[in-house]
């Protein structure tokens, strides 16, 4: 079973923060003054590197094996998949 996470951009600090949904449970208020921006939620997959992918990411695939395609991950119809720009 995917794990439910997501993260968000901390609008002082500039960079990335990851929650659970009970982390956001338990954080409700902080989150309601509005100290994050930019939430995606986690795919359930990860690249070659093992680095987690999330909603929002840009990637870099190779349908043949001449040239890269650069796609943006999307939620779109109760799934995750990818659109090319």
């Amino acid at each position: 079973m995917r794990e439910i996470k997501f993260r968000a951009l901390d609008k002082e600090e500039r960079e990335w923060k990851y929650f659970t949904l009970v982390e956001i449970a338990m954080l409700e208020t902080e989150f309601s003054q509005g100290n994050y921006t930019n939430w995606s939620q986690f795919t359930g997959l990860k690249d070659k590197n093992g680095k987690e992918i999330y909603e929002g990411d840009i990637l870099e695939i190779h349908p043949n094996s001449e040239e890269y395609t650069k796609v943006k991950v999307v939620f779109h119809e109760g799934c995750f998949c990818y659109k090319t720009s």
